[in-house]
C-alpha cells in the first residue's frame, strides 16, 4: 500500500509541476507533456540542494525547463469513433437461421452402427 501511495503521490507532484509550468506560459496543462516532465523531473532531482534558498531557485529551473517541453495542439478527428465489425468469413446469422428444422426420427433409430 505504501508503494501505491509513494506513485499516486509522484504522480500527483508532476500533474503540479505541469500545471505550474503550463501557468507560467500561459498555455493549456494538456499541452505539456508528462514524460517529458518525468525524464526531466528524474535528471534534475540529484542537483536538489539542501538549502531552503536554493531549492526555490532549483525549483524555479526547474518549472521552465519543463515549460519548454510542450506538445503541439490535438488535431480535430476526422472520423467518428466507432466501434469496426469484426470480419469474418461466415455469413451473418439471418432469421431463417434461428429456428433450425428438428430431427423426426427418435435417437435410436438414427444411430448407424458400422463394423
Amino acid at each position: 500500500m505504501q508503494e501505491v501511495d509513494a506513485l499516486m503521490l509522484a504522480h500527483y507532484l508532476i500533474r503540479v509541476l505541469m500545471q505550474e509550468a503550463a501557468a507560467t506560459q500561459n498555455i493549456d496543462p494538456q499541452r505539456i507533456s508528462f514524460t517529458g516532465a518525468l525524464k526531466i523531473l528524474r535528471c534534475r532531482l540529484p542537483e536538489c540542494a539542501p538549502e531552503p534558498e536554493k531549492i526555490q531557485q532549483w525549483y524555479q529551473r526547474l518549472v521552465q525547463e519543463v515549460a519548454e517541453e510542450t506538445i503541439p495542439p490535438r488535431r480535430h478527428r476526422i472520423n467518428p469513433r466507432v466501434i469496426k465489425q469484426k470480419m469474418s468469413k461466415w455469413p451473418k446469422k439471418r432469421a431463417h437461421h434461428r429456428h433450425p428444422p428438428q430431427p423426426t426420427k427418435p435417437f435410436e433409430e438414427s444411430i448407424v452402427l458400422c463394423h
